[in-house]
């Protein structure tokens, strides 16, 4: 009788190790490791003879939401604008959408170029978009 006992003790043991574990559904990310890199896409808007343009005030749209993403940083020179950096990354995490960075100047819009952007894990990246726009 002992022997029996022992005998399904073990089983079940066996049975119950082997079940698969219960995978993270909820947080694909969870055992990614990513690098301490702040990524950022930005788009350079010159006129149409090379100069700068200085937005009065721009911002990103969503197109899927329609929220508007102000940006308070701008690129590495004065008319170098931020369209998203990875301080969105978790609102687009393994996702992919459309967004169109709009400028104004003089209180009229004058820039309205699109945009998709996806994010992995750890970063958001450009799958479409222009680096440099001349306005006319």
């Amino acid at each position: 009788m002992k022997q029996r006992i022992l005998i399904y003790t073990l089983l079940c043991l066996a049975l119950f190790s082997c079940a698969k574990k219960a995978t993270t559904k909820n947080n694909p990310c969870e055992n990614i490791a990513c690098t301490a890199l702040f990524a950022m896409i930005s788009v350079t808007v010159e006129d149409s003879k090379g100069q700068p343009v200085l937005f009065d005030s721009s911002y990103t749209l969503r197109a899927s939401t329609g929220e508007k993403i102000h940006n308070a940083n701008q690129g590495i020179s004065p008319n170098s604008y931020t369209i998203l950096d990875d301080g969105y990354q978790s609102r687009l995490v393994n996702s992919k959408d459309s967004f169109y960075f709009i400028g104004y100047k003089t209180g009229k819009q004058v820039m309205n170029e699109p945009y998709v952007l996806s994010a992995d894990c750890c970063h958001i990246s450009k799958e479409y978009g222009k680096e440099k726009v001349a306005l006319p």
